[in-house]
């Protein structure tokens, strides 16, 4: 038998010639390999890849922290995505291209590695990131790449009644559970009984209901194709992006950022979806905490929602900045926190208190309905911490409200808010909403001061834009040196935002823009900045640029409730089981929260692939999760990122009552938009094939377009 060195040396003179081939010997490398360190006697030639590859994984894992186990786990799991493309070069004698290439020799190196390979030295010349080294642009990339991609939309657009999902995923269960099941059967405790009759007989029948699948899942000709064009193009895009992290941790772009940033001064980090806005943050903490001799106790970082708390959390970890301290909180857990040392009532997140309150009052004489005299209060004069003087006085403008209103129109209406603010005083609870806007007002008009120990030296917020004018006063009245945000205007979908002016906020010439998006592939980057175009006052300045080729995002159109359920099953069990989609890679992500798919879906992920489905929104929810789908809503995935996105599209959000049409439009585009731009490399969209929302249609034009 060769020598490892010898084996090393065929592997090298093979690199350049064929890449199908060059890649096929990288795979037969590591079977070998595998095979002789965990002693040739206990395999055979039917052994799967997988099975070897993973015993040599826990047979020989070296000692490594969770960070690193992490990375371990998904380069496992991309050697064996990477194996099955190689059938192709086997069976049909596929081509690659190089750039394919470069992503399976990547992945072969972090394996070998990892494990100490013998003549590592020899191994690393087969890397050739010449290719990567300078980042392209779409029309700069692979054309093999971007032929696969045509093919794919050939296959959907022309052969869509052969292309079944569901079908070649119930054959490939099948023949899988046979396999395992035969693959038992071999082992020494079951050799001895192979002689019974019986049991030979079922043997047989087996391995002949085993051909027989065979063939009927090579009879699906177009669905193969689609799945192994589809493979090849998202595991180069996995792997170019694992490149990528592993090249640069800041880019040029956002180390810039990091280094002018002298915390003496408010900022404001601007940047579409997957700019890396969060790992700028992250680094910015790393610099506060050297600047301030590893005390963090005069530093906050608050986000907008619990489970963005969750994930920054999450990824402070993978940072190796600590979290348990408190320091990464909610926005409202942390100023009730303030407030409750300024009044003995408990504080509850309940906008119905408000609601019971305008009930309560005789609005006979109000020129505004009952409907629009409460929007005029919780959605334009509570959350902007509007004043009697400028709601009366200065006929402050009333942006994206549905109805006009003159000055002694307001007055009247400013009557009727007193007499509002009145009941929520004499309420023994105090309604957060008012509570934030109370204090605002009083901070805007100079007869409101933090305690001096409630000050903060630094305060970080994320996804800033979700925020209103009264959080915001707030927030920059407990910061004592630097205040800094982060955010995109186009992905504000809980109301209509606020102006910095009347937030007390000023960052002329602090406002720093990242323009290189490291989440999204080409075509999904391509898609939502189309998208986003449709948005009224969209912001010009965040248009990225993008440098990894990945599949087109498809649309699916569906009828009923139960289709909707079926196709997102469907193609949730052909990324994990056809792609090689690690199951938390996942994320079904919701639209219309009346669409409660989680139960059903719950249940057939358990019972048919042994795979968990948990919401996102649930307490005990953990991102370092393994073995399990995520499932949110659209408003629940901000500022999260997934490699596999399934989007339920039935309808549009909300109604945002008391917003005119544009406005209304503008929040449901928005909120459309983040969804699209959670994911990384692979977007599935499942729309009402009856749908007539102008903003689903649009979407759809685009997509097929």
């Amino acid at each position: 038998m060769a020598t490892d060195l010898e084996q090393v040396n065929r592997l090298k003179t093979l690199n350049g010639t064929d890449p199908a081939l060059f890649v096929l010997a990288i795979y037969s490398y590591i079977e070998y390999y595998c095979k002789k360190e965990l002693g040739e006697e206990n395999w055979n030639n039917e052994t799967p890849f997988f099975r070897i590859l993973k015993d040599f994984r826990y047979q020989k894992q070296p000692n490594l922290d969770y960070i690193e186990r992490r990375e371990l786990n998904e380069n496992i799991s991309s050697l064996i995505e990477g194996h099955i493309i190689t059938n192709g070069i086997r069976h049909q004698f596929d081509p690659l291209s190089k750039e394919e290439v470069t992503a399976h020799v990547e992945q072969f190196l972090k394996f070998a590695k990892t494990f100490n390979l013998p003549n590592y030295g020899i191994l690393k010349t087969l890397d050739d990131k010449k290719l990567w080294d300078s980042r392209k642009n779409p029309e700069e990339t692979a054309k093999e790449l971007r032929e696969l991609n045509q093919k794919i939309e050939t296959l959907t657009k022309e052969n869509a009644n052969q292309i079944d999902i569901a079908k070649y995923n119930e054959l490939s269960r099948e023949l899988k559970s046979l396999q395992s099941e035969l693959e038992e059967r071999e082992s020494f405790k079951l050799k001895v009984a192979k002689r019974n009759d019986d049991l030979r007989r079922e043997n047989f029948e087996k391995n002949n209901r085993i051909k027989e699948l065979e063939q009927l899942l090579a009879d699906e000709k177009k669905t193969q194709q689609y799945i192994n064009n589809t493979l090849r193009l998202t595991n180069y895009t996995r792997t170019r992006s694992d490149y990528e992290k592993e090249l640069l941790r800041l880019t040029p772009e956002q180390n810039q950022i990091v280094n002018m940033i002298d915390f003496g001064s408010d900022y404001l980090i601007k940047g579409s979806a997957g700019t890396g806005k969060s790992v700028v943050i992250m680094k910015l903490l790393e610099k506060l905490k050297e600047t301030n001799n590893r005390k963090i106790d005069n530093i906050k970082f608050i986000t907008y929602t619990k489970n963005l708390v969750k994930y920054n959390k999450y990824v402070a970890k993978l940072f190796n900045i600590s979290s348990d301290n408190g320091m990464v909180v909610s926005l409202d857990s942390f100023l009730w926190g303030l407030f409750s040392t300024y009044t003995e009532r408990p504080g509850i997140y309940n906008g119905k208190d408000i609601s019971n309150a305008v009930t309560r009052i005789n609005l006979t004489d109000c020129p505004l309905s009952k409907t629009d005299f409460k929007n005029e209060l919780i959605k334009f004069i509570l959350p902007n911490a509007i004043t009697k003087k400028e709601y009366c006085e200065d006929v402050i403008e009333r942006k994206g409200m549905l109805v006009p209103l003159k000055k002694v129109v307001r007055e009247k209406v400013w009557e009727y808010c007193e007499k509002c603010f009145e009941l929520l005083e004499a309420r023994s609870t105090l309604n957060a909403d008012y509570c934030f806007y109370k204090y605002a007002v009083a901070i805007k008009e100079g007869q409101f001061d933090f305690k001096d120990e409630q000050l903060l030296d630094y305060l970080i917020i994320d996804e800033v834009q979700d925020l209103n004018a009264a959080k915001l006063i707030i927030c920059k009245s407990l910061v004592k040196k630097s205040l800094i945000m982060a955010g995109d205007n186009d992905q504000s979908i809980f109301g209509l935002g606020f102006s910095w002016k009347s937030a007390g906020i000023n960052i002329v010439g602090k406002t720093k823009i990242l323009h290189t998006n490291f989440r999204n592939t080409n075509e999904i980057n391509d898609v939502a900045e189309k998208y986003r175009a449709t948005i009224v006052n969209n912001d010009i300045e965040n248009r990225p640029l993008t440098f990894r080729v990945g599949p087109k995002p498809e649309v699916h159109f569906l009828y009923s409730t139960s289709d909707f359920g079926n196709e997102v099953f469907n193609y949730a069990e052909m990324c994990i089981k056809q792609l090689g989609y690690s199951p938390e890679n996942i994320c079904i992500i919701i639209n219309n929260p009346a669409l409660d798919l989680k139960e059903s879906l719950q249940q057939r992920f358990r019972t048919e692939l042994d795979v968990d489905l948990k919401s996102i929104d649930d307490e005990e929810f953990s991102f370092e999760e393994e073995n399990v789908i995520r499932y949110t809503s659209t408003r629940t995935s901000k500022g999260l990122d997934f490699p596999v996105v399934l989007y339920v599209l039935n309808k549009t959000l909300y109604s945002f009552d008391g917003f005119d049409d544009e406005n209304k439009s503008k929040c449901n585009r928005n909120a459309i938009y983040t969804a699209l731009t959670r994911s990384m490399d692979l977007l599935h969209v499942f729309v009402d094939k009856n749908t007539e929302e102008p903003e689903i249609r649009d979407l759809i034009g685009i997509i097929n377009n």
